[in-house]
């Protein structure tokens, strides 16, 4: 009779730790992300022993079912996601995230010594990791966090029609009147259009003194401590997320695209087309509830376009106009993301 090997403690938390290891790192690594429209996860298969962050390949989340005009392409919501991304990671610099990067796979191979019980190696790569960790700091004093992963869920409604979604809105509203809660989140869970980003960081002063900690237990031959401070600082995350609208997204990628257009002399028609879209964005972002008591912001921008408009009929400049235009997004959009941002320990 066969009988299934369950893993033990220690199997899946190196699991877990090599998960890390190889997931994204902003335009340096790989996007792992979910869709919750029949697309399946997407995780990176490659190995992380001997790899630096920005050795990892490349991937994002997918624009199909996002990018929803006839006018935006995939190049232009890669680049809008990464500047999301990038806003997320306190560390800029490529060779700072490199070297802090292997702070962690160095933390990974004494685990791996530890594992063998041989306490040189293992004395060798704390060493090695906490002599990374230093010149880290040294580089960029005020680091304070490692990404170590980007995740990305896709909720998005399938198709928007401002009459049913209004009618959904009214209906969960007289179940909450009398008291079905769970009809009206039932009801409104289809209400959603919108990128969730999170990165994971390893908080690097905790990291620092795990490394000092497990050094300690090891001169003493305390292989099982050691062990276990290292699997506690390398499955410690610090999470920030950031919720992106998909209509606003869409929104600014039109206003900027249209700007572009009109300055290449393309015809005012396709400007005006590309303005419409941006306007029922808005309108999608309003109607869904995102930034429900920022009316006076959306009020502005309707504003804003109108007097675009009529500037480009009248081939007016409109560099002026653009700028209000977009100013008043942003504030919008900046508004939305300040509340629905968070920072949470796993």
């Amino acid at each position: 009779m066969n009988t299934e090997e369950k893993p033990t403690k220690d199997e899946r938390v190196k699991k877990v730790i090599t998960f890390a290891l190889v997931v994204a790192i902003g335009a340096l690594g790989v996007l792992y992300y979910t869709k919750k429209q029949d697309v399946k996860n997407q995780v990176a298969q490659q190995s992380s022993q001997e790899q630096s962050a920005s050795d990892v390949d490349t991937t994002f989340i997918q624009s199909v079912g996002i990018i929803q005009s006839k006018y935006l392409d995939d190049a232009d919501f890669q680049k809008y996601i990464n500047d999301e991304i990038n806003d997320l990671i306190h560390i800029q610099r490529k060779d700072i995230i490199d070297d802090a990067f292997k702070v962690v796979l160095y933390t990974q191979k004494a685990l791996n010594a530890l594992d063998k019980r041989d306490k040189d190696a293992a004395q060798k790569e704390i060493e090695t990791a906490l002599g990374k960790l230093d010149a880290t700091l040294a580089l960029e004093p005020n680091a304070t966090l490692l990404p170590v992963a980007v995740n990305g869920e896709v909720n998005n409604i399938v198709s928007f029609d401002k009459v049913a979604v209004e009618g959904v809105k009214q209906n969960a509203q007289q179940a909450l009147t009398r008291g079905d809660v769970q009809l009206a989140r039932t009801l409104l869970e289809g209400l959603q259009s919108d990128i969730t980003l999170v990165v994971a960081n390893i908080p690097l002063a905790a990291h620092g003194v795990a490394l000092r900690d497990a050094l300690r237990a090891l001169d003493v031959d305390n292989y099982d401590t050691a062990k276990a401070v290292l699997y506690t600082a390398m499955t410690t995350l610090v999470e920030i997320r950031k919720v992106v609208p998909i209509p606003l997204l869409n929104a600014e990628l039109l206003i900027k695209k249209s700007q572009e257009k009109l300055n290449a002399k393309e015809k005012v028609t396709i400007v005006h087309g590309m303005l419409s879209e941006a306007r029922k964005q808005i309108e999608m972002a309003q109607v869904l509830g995102y930034g429900f008591l920022n009316q006076k912001e959306y009020a502005d921008i309707y504003k804003a376009v109108v007097a675009l408009e009529k500037k480009i009929d009248a081939k007016e400049s409109t560099d002026e106009s653009y700028k209000e235009l977009k100013d008043a997004v942003k504030s919008l959009r900046d508004k939305i993301m300040a509340k629905d941002s968070e920072k949470k320990q796993k």
